[in-house]
């Protein structure tokens, strides 16, 4: 120990050290980032499929709408006639 000190050696160590702490900081930033753009990717799709289910429910429902109006009507005009 006496010998790494006086060479200098636990400096290089610590540096060392020092790097991969940086590095593995730097991984971790980057994946962070990397989860994030595909969890605002997600968001938007999941509001774009939302939006795009909604229009499928109005529009099916006026398609009901229409029919059940169609057949009212036609049930009037049946006992007007009868």
């Amino acid at each position: 120990m006496v010998t790494s000190v006086v060479n200098g050696n636990w400096l290089q160590s610590i540096r060392l050290i020092l790097e991969e702490c940086k590095l593995a900081s730097k991984v971790k930033h980057n994946n962070t980032e990397r989860d994030r753009a595909v969890a605002e990717r997600l968001i938007h799709e999941s509001d774009r499929l939302d939006q795009e289910g909604r229009g499928t429910i109005e529009r099916t429902l006026a398609d009901i709408n229409k029919k059940n109006l169609v057949n009212i009507d036609s049930k009037l005009d049946k006992k007007k006639h009868s």
